[in-house]
């Protein structure tokens, strides 16, 4: 993932763990209320259901890679940028709206 001087990933929760390795930049991480730096090579360690956000704090873009464990995306599923994960979550809540609305009208 590229993450713009500035921008940040937002507030989030994950029913899975995830791990964030920093490959490029300068971010400040807060996990549950505590915040910390990290820049390469550094390993972030987010707990399951942890609320937590990375923030770039850098001049430059921000490199990472997550990795969750359990899965959180489906197989093959791979974004580059913060903009086409999102646009990725919103087809599968609706997606998930749409069942839901089938199920209950059903």
């Amino acid at each position: 993932m590229s993450i713009p001087a500035g921008e940040e990933i937002g507030m989030e929760t994950h029913r899975a763990d995830q791990t964030t390795f920093i490959v490029e930049g300068e971010a400040q991480v807060t996990i549950d209320g505590s915040h910390t730096k990290a820049g390469p090579n550094h390993l972030v360690v987010v707990p399951k259901g942890a609320e937590h956000n990375i923030v770039n704090k850098g001049p430059a873009a921000l490199k990472l890679y997550s990795v969750y464990a359990p899965p959180a995306e489906p197989e093959g599923a791979a974004f580059r940028t913060k903009e086409e994960a999102e646009e990725a979550e919103k087809g599968l809540l609706t997606k998930l709206a749409e069942k839901a609305k089938d199920a209950v009208s059903g």
